[in-house]
């Protein structure tokens, strides 16, 4: 599943508590570790919202988290 929203949203609603710079810097971190894909898949160029899912590799790990959750 794809999700989308502009950081200035993100700091607006569900993450009021965080400044858009350091949700940039936490969304780019993630980007970087290759457990968030992110796209733009807008239909006009000026907007700037961005595209996010779970990559492959978030997807394994949050697997193995509930497998180890389900063992306990």
């Amino acid at each position: 599943y794809w999700v989308y929203d502009s950081v200035h949203e993100l700091s607006v609603t569900t993450h009021n508590y965080l400044s858009e710079h350091q949700i940039r810097r936490a969304l780019n971190k993630i980007v970087q570790e290759e457990m968030l894909i992110r796209r733009n898949y807008n239909k006009f160029a000026y907007d700037r919202t961005y595209w996010y899912t779970l990559s492959d590799k978030a997807f394994s790990i949050l697997q193995e988290i509930e497998m180890d959750d389900v063992k306990k």
